[in-house]
């Protein structure tokens, strides 16, 4: 089963870095951010935005790297 991972700030810097590595291990990676080139955006500081935004969309996660910048 392809394990899967979340990164928060996944548009650019250290969360693009990390979303790159973990595809490369082999990872389904779904990237969030507030803008930018990032899978899905929202503000993750916004819990209310956020649930209604993205509510379960990704399904189980077996990384998070939270990384918003």
């Amino acid at each position: 089963m392809p394990r899967t991972a979340l990164v928060t700030g996944g548009a650019s810097g250290l969360g693009a870095a990390s979303a790159a590595r973990l595809r490369a291990e082999g990872l389904t990676v779904t990237t969030l951010d507030v803008s930018g080139p990032a899978m899905s955006t929202a503000d993750v500081t916004d819990e209310a935005a956020l649930c209604a935004r993205w509510p379960g969309r990704s399904g189980p996660v077996d990384v998070l790297v939270n990384s918003p910048a």
